[in-house]
Formats: C-alpha cells, structure tokens, sequence
C-alpha cells in the first residue's frame, strides 16, 4: 500500500504544475497584451485581434485569478507579479470608462441617441418604450430590420417622428424634417446611412455607422472612409453616430481628434463602456461631432433589450448663428 501511496504522489502534483503553468503563461501573455496596447493597438491588422480582444478589466479578471492560484500555490513572486499587473488595468480600465464631467446648464439643444437594437431581439415593444422614454430628437438604429411589428411598435412609441430606414438594418428617426436616405458602402463589410435633417431650426448631416465586427478584417479603411465623408460635407454641421465595433482608443481615430469631438470624451457622464450590456468593458457605439457643434450632455442608458448600451446626448451649434436656414 505504502508503493502505491508513493506512485501516486507524482500524479496528485502534476495537476496543480499544469494549473500554474498554464496561469504562467496567462500572466504572460497579458503583458504581451498590455505591449500591443500601448504600442500599434490595432494599426497593424494582424496583431489587431489581440488589442480588440483584451481590453484592460478583461485582463484584470485574468491576472486576478492568476494571483490567486499563484498565492495558493505559494509561488510568491508570480502571485506578487500578478497582483501588481491586476492593480495596474483595474486602474487603467476603470480610468478610461469612468467619467464625471459635468453637463452644460440648458434645456436647449438636439437630443440624439444611437443603439445597436441586436435584431430586436429584446422585443420590439420593449425596444419602443426605451425610446420613448429616453424622447431624442433623432435616433441613429443599428441592426434594426424594421418589419411591420418593428415599425409599428417604433411609430406608436414615436408618434411625432419620422422613420426612415435604409438597407443592412440601418435607420434613423427624425422628429423634424428630412431628406432621403443614401446608403454608402465604406468597404469591409462596413456600411454608412447618410440623411439629410432639419430639427429644432438647425440643419444636420447625419452619418449612421456600422462598422463590420470581424477582427480580422482591417476597420482602418472604413473608419477612414466616415472621415473622408465627414470632411466633404460643408454647407451644414456633421453628426456621426452608430457602432463602429472598435473602442475609442483605437488608433484609427487619432486622425478624427481634433477635426470631429467624441460627445463622450467633451461631457460623458457615468460608465462610458458600451458592450456587453450586462458587464460593459468596451466602448464601441459612439457619438462624433464636427467642430460647428458642441455637446452639453451625453449619457449611457442601461437596457437589457439589447447586448449594446445606447448613447444619449444633447447638441447644440458652437454659435446659433450657424444653424442655416437652406432646408434639406
């Protein structure tokens, strides 16, 4: 019995070797995420899944858990490590979604709102009672293939606005006055709803974004394409809003800073991350302003009628005198 004890042994220590190598190599390769993430992020498209896929709460779960294994296996220098790497991207994850700037005094402006509705799968009804309730003056709806439930539950919610919508799930509902909706391909899988509007005496372009999810496809090209757009539009001020499927502090928005103001980055309150709904640590659905427009407030509501948190925010003219008066 006791040779049995002792041939036995080896195998009761193998489990615990594999559990803290395989947290090794976790510990490991969080730092190789943190190095992407402080360096090319997704510039370069072939290391771009590793900077979607690991935004810092992410990994501050995995290095926590790391540290415990480590702690209970007292291998104290990979627990003391690990414990450090979970401090630093809590501190990193929750400094960059957490805002508390405070809202410009003022019942005046445009509401808007964008949401990813998941193809309605929360219940249309439900979708329509969050809308109404949170009353935006124009509301940007991605993945939102309005059939005739889907329009009805939207016009009865809404009955002041129109509702437009046009291909890939994309539409938009006005309360004020529009123009036609132009769909335009950005390439990639990616694709643009632009419109025309007139509301509360100021005239907008509105461009409605989805961005493709895949990670391995290059979001470079179509963010860029968003922007070229934007740029080309003179004779009134640009909102640009939808899920663009990549977190703010991607590299291929380094170009819109400074020409476009992200309403979340000028006046957002709150938790700012977008997706998943139910425990938020990406913050992909955005509001973008040209440089004519200012935020004053800007919110992100929680629903679970959606995997997607919506975006809420209150414009207005950088100076009221530019609000045109050529309708569209």
């Amino acid at each position: 019995m006791q040779d049995d004890g002792r041939s036995n042994t080896p195998r009761r220590r193998l489990l615990p070797r594999i559990v803290r190598s395989v947290f090794t190599g976790v510990l490991v390769g969080a730092v190789a995420a943190v190095a992407v993430r402080l360096s090319v992020r997704d510039s370069i498209t072939a290391v771009a899944p590793v900077y979607y896929a690991t935004p810092p709460l992410l990994l501050a779960a995995m290095t926590l858990i790391g540290a415990v294994v480590f702690a209970r296996a007292r291998a104290h220098r990979r627990g003391i490590a690990a414990s450090v790497l979970t401090v630093a991207l809590l501190a990193w994850g929750i400094g960059r979604h957490v805002s508390l700037r405070n809202p410009i005094d003022g019942d005046d402006g445009i509401a808007l709102c964008t949401w990813n509705l998941s193809h309605g799968w929360g219940g249309w009804s439900d979708i329509a009672a969050v809308l109404a309730e949170d009353d935006a003056d124009v509301i940007g709806l991605v993945e939102a293939e309005l059939g005739d439930e889907a329009r009805e539950a939207i016009a009865g919610a809404l009955p002041h606005h129109m509702i437009l919508a046009g291909d890939a799930g994309l539409a938009v509902a006005v309360r004020g006055e529009a123009g036609q909706p132009q769909m335009i391909p950005l390439g990639e899988g990616s694709t643009c709803l632009r419109l025309d509007v007139r509301c509360k005496e100021t005239d907008l372009a509105v461009l409605l974004v989805d961005i493709d999810s895949n990670p391995f496809t290059d979001r470079g090209g179509p963010i860029r394409a968003v922007q070229k757009l934007a740029a080309g539009i003179t004779d009134r001020p640009v909102v640009i809003l939808g899920d663009f499927n990549t977190p703010r502090d991607s590299a291929h928005f380094d170009d819109w800073d400074g020409a476009l103001s992200n309403v979340g980055d000028s006046l957002g309150c709150g938790w700012l991350a977008t997706w998943p709904a139910w425990a938020p640590v990406l913050e992909i659905d955005h509001i973008w302003l040209s440089k004519r427009l200012e935020a004053r407030r800007c919110r992100i509501g929680w629903s679970f009628q959606s995997d997607h948190r919506r975006v809420i925010a209150v414009i207005a003219p950088t100076d009221h005198r530019t609000a045109s008066t050529v309708s569209p």
